[in-house]
């Protein structure tokens, strides 16, 4: 069962999937931890519904100061895609990648 009403499905249908992926080809690369996969496959099948994605700086913020989003629903942990700094350097704030 969700966290929240509805599921959020992150699942694409086949030509989606192919155009993300001729998308993809210019991202930037990230190999990802076991526990990054986890975070990633959780958000993909609605298993950390209501997030659409990695949070934002607003919605970290809205979670460490008050274990809510920003909409007041109660979410105890922060969802972010850590990397390390030399990783972060070469990327932009909002910058597309490429997890494998």
């Amino acid at each position: 069962m969700p966290h929240s009403n509805p599921l959020i499905n992150l699942l694409v249908d086949n030509d989606k999937a192919e155009e993300l992926k001729q998308q993809s080809e210019h991202f930037p690369s990230i190999t990802l931890t076991k526990r990054q996969l986890c975070d990633l496959e959780m958000l993909i099948n609605g298993g950390m519904s209501p997030l659409t994605g990695y949070m934002d700086k607003k919605t970290y913020d809205s979670v460490i100061q008050t274990t809510r989003l920003p909409d007041k629903q109660l979410w105890p942990i922060p969802i972010v895609l850590d990397i390390d700094a030399k990783t972060a350097a070469k990327l932009s704030s909002g910058a597309s990648v490429f997890p494998f």
